[in-house]
């Protein structure tokens, strides 16, 4: 289960900021510039930061190209304001021969306080893809020894150990006493690099 840190949101419920996914892949200020007509944040501007998100995610695990080919069950669980600093969480649920899915969450923070709370999720499917712009094989899912599942929504796989060659790219290499913040790279390092 995933560790969570709970807050206070402004109206007196409680709501829970992830604290074992490392840092946020994105951390980003909505500005008036990305508002709708309503003057909220415009979903399209949220969601194109969870592509972001995920593509960094994807383009690293992958070493190079890849492309947004499906996003599934985005929901929107609450509005975000002008000034609200939005954090991007994103983290891998499997690692295919040409395919990765990864899951983003989507938290804002008012810009004044410390309350906090999940406003958008959504899991990615991204293909790598070579020069020719044709699917490629996603580098170390090629060894039989990687499991293609990592884990599920909502879980973090756990930290494991960077290659530190590219020979060392074809084992998996858990490693459960690793240290929890690594940020970005605690999120990609989760199968075999």
């Amino acid at each position: 289960m995933a560790s969570e840190q709970v807050t206070d949101t402004e109206a007196g419920s409680r709501s829970t900021q992830p604290t074992d996914r490392g840092a946020p892949v994105i951390r980003t200020v909505a500005m008036p510039a990305d508002t709708n007509p309503a003057g909220d944040i415009f979903g399209g501007w949220l969601m194109a930061q969870m592509d972001l998100a995920a593509g960094n995610i994807a383009a690293r695990r992958s070493r190079g190209r890849c492309a947004t080919v499906a996003v599934d069950a985005i929901t929107f669980h609450h509005p975000v304001f002008v000034g609200d600093e939005v954090s991007l969480y994103a983290w891998l649920l499997k690692v295919g021969r040409t395919s990765l899915r990864i899951q983003v969450e989507v938290w804002r923070r008012e810009r004044a306080g410390e309350a906090t709370m999940k406003v958008t999720e959504a899991t990615f499917t991204f293909v790598a893809i070579g020069d020719d712009r044709r699917p490629r094989s996603v580098p170390g899912r090629d060894a039989a020894s990687c499991p293609p599942a990592v884990g599920k929504p909502g879980e973090s796989a756990g930290p494991v150990v960077p290659p530190a060659t590219d020979e060392d790219a074809n084992k998996c290499l858990p490693n459960p006493s690793a240290p929890t913040n690594w940020g970005v790279a605690q999120t990609l390092c989760v199968s075999a690099i």
